[in-house]
C-alpha cells in the first residue's frame, strides 16, 4: 500500500468528546437535515454512512480499514502519569452517502472527534507471546517494574455512521451513482457536495452517538 502523509499538527481529534463549546452546541441543536437538502454554502448537519473515496487506511493496532485513525502509545511509572511515546493520526479523504446521495467529504482540514474504543494494556507481570509480539512490532523494550505500556485506537471505519457538520459546494460528479468509478454525464450532468473545512465554515465529523440522531 502506498504511504499516505500523516497529518500530525492539524489537530483532527478534539477529545472523546468535542472540546469546542460552540461547535458541540451547533452539533446537539443543528436540525438534522437531508443531503439532497443541503444548500450550497450553508451549514448543516448531515448524517450517514462512510464510503471509500480512494485508498483507505489500516488503523495500526486493530489492522481495521478505516479513514481516520487516531492511535496512543504511552509509558505509565506509578503514580507519574504517562509519557507519550507515539501519538498519530491520519485521514484520508470519503464519501458520506445519506439516502442515496453523496458528498465528497476533505478530511485535510475537518475537526475529527472520535473515542478511543480498542486498546491493550501491558505491565511488566504476566508478559506472554502476544505481548512480546506487540512490543516487538512499536520497537519498544519490555517494561521495567512498576510500568505498563498502554496502546489505544479511536477509528472511523468504512461503513460507520458518522455526523457532518459543515458547508459545501457543488461539484461535478463524475463517479456513477457518486460513488464508484465511472464516468461524468454530458447531459444534464449530476453534481454533488465537496464539503471542506474553513474558517468561515469549520467542518467537524464525529462518531459521537449524541450528534447521530
Amino acid at each position: 500500500m502506498a504511504r499516505i502523509p500523516t497529518f500530525s499538527n492539524l489537530g483532527f481529534r478534539i477529545g472523546a468528546w468535542i472540546r469546542d463549546r460552540a461547535v458541540r452546541h451547533e452539533l446537539l441543536t443543528a436540525p438534522r437535515v437531508r443531503l439532497a437538502d443541503l444548500p450550497e454554502d450553508m451549514l448543516g448537519r448531515v448524517v450517514g454512512t462512510v464510503h471509500a473515496a480512494g485508498p483507505v487506511l489500516e488503523a495500526p493496532l486493530t489492522k481495521r480499514l478505516c479513514v481516520y485513525y487516531a492511535f496512543e502509545l504511552q509509558l505509565w511509572r506509578g503514580s507519574a502519569g504517562p509519557v507519550a511515546l507515539r501519538d498519530e493520526q491520519q485521514a484520508v479523504p470519503f464519501t458520506l452517502v445519506d439516502r442515496g446521495e453523496s458528498a465528497l467529504i476533505d478530511t485535510q482540514s475537518a475537526r475529527i472527534s472520535s473515542d478511543f474504543d480498542r486498546g491493550v494494556r501491558i505491565a511488566w507481570k504476566g508478559l506472554d507471546y502476544k505481548d512480546h509480539r506487540l512490543l516487538e512490532t512499536w520497537k519498544v523494550p519490555p517494561p521495567e517494574r512498576g510500568t505498563a505500556y498502554y496502546f489505544r485506537e479511536a477509528a472511523i471505519e468504512l461503513d460507520d455512521t458518522i455526523c457532518i457538520y459543515g458547508a459545501g459546494t457543488r461539484e461535478f460528479d463524475t463517479t456513477l451513482g457518486g460513488d464508484g468509478p465511472g464516468v461524468a454525464y454530458r447531459d444534464g450532468a449530476k453534481t454533488r457536495l465537496h464539503l471542506t473545512g474553513s474558517e468561515r465554515f469549520p467542518l467537524v465529523i464525529s462518531d459521537d452517538p449524541r450528534v447521530l440522531k
